[in-house]
């Protein structure tokens, strides 16, 4: 919940700073009623704090469906990423009193067939020449930052390797304190492993979203400075000049 708060904007929502708080108010009498033998208490207390951390995420990313890391504009929200009310019905059907049908239902029927057949007979050569040309643009330019790549590889199994590492040590820690009915003498080795890799993993993000932010902006970069340079070679070879266009 502290990295949620540090690294996110989910609690500015009412709803889902109170949503949050219940479920983890939840999750921690579960584990008490757990380790007392009340299985049905656990329970109910448990399926408590998996809703309330569900409701917590939808409210607190409302309206928001894809979150983009890049910028909040790039975002998916239920408002640019739903169909327009032209798209889904028929305007001219209300003029005679007629049920409003999908629109896309005749563009299934009746266009999309045309589009398939151009897209297999008509165009198909100018889309591989293009979807060649975009790979080639990128592959030049993941060969050109491969250090970047390379550093942002190591950082990813690096986090990988600490959240197994994590995963180990609190899977030992529950078998020490509920199997075993062990301490907290029993378990502080493994609780100090357990925030070290926490700890760990919440300092790679920089470097992480660094990396990933540098490595967006060159690959913009990249790809004007060659698209302008294919614009200029097409230039070339058609004979234009600037005094023509």
């Amino acid at each position: 919940m502290i990295l949620t708060y540090v690294e996110t904007d989910l609690y500015q929502s009412t709803v889902a700073t109170a949503a949050l708080f219940l479920s983890a108010l939840s999750f921690v009498l579960g584990i008490g009623a757990l380790y007392k033998r009340a299985h049905k208490g656990a329970f109910i207390l448990g399926a408590l704090a998996i809703v309330g951390t569900t409701v917590g995420f939808f409210a607190g990313l409302f309206p928001r469906l894809m979150v983009s890391s890049l910028n909040s504009g790039y975002s998916l929200t239920i408002y640019n990423a739903s169909s327009t009310e032209y798209t889904l019905h028929h305007d001219h059907c209300c003029r005679y009193s007629c049920p409003r049908r999908p629109l896309l239902s005749d563009l299934d029927v009746l266009h999309l067939p045309q589009a398939r057949f151009s897209e297999r007979f008509g165009t198909s050569g100018i889309l591989k020449e293009t979807m060649k040309k975009r790979k080639s643009i990128l592959f030049q330019m993941l060969h050109s930052q491969r250090r970047s790549l390379s550093i942002r590889v190591a950082v990813e199994l690096l986090h990988g390797g600490l959240t197994i590492l994590a995963a180990w040590n609190t899977a030992a820690i529950v078998n020490t304190v509920f199997l075993e009915h062990g301490g907290l003498a029993e378990t502080a080795s493994d609780l100090l492993m357990l925030f070290l890799c926490i700890f760990a993993m919440a300092l790679l993000r920089l470097p992480k979203s660094r990396i990933e932010a540098q490595l967006s902006d060159d690959l913009r970069l990249f790809c004007r400075r060659a698209l302008h340079r294919d614009a200029g070679t097409w230039a070339e070879r058609c004979g234009c000049t600037d005094a023509d266009a």
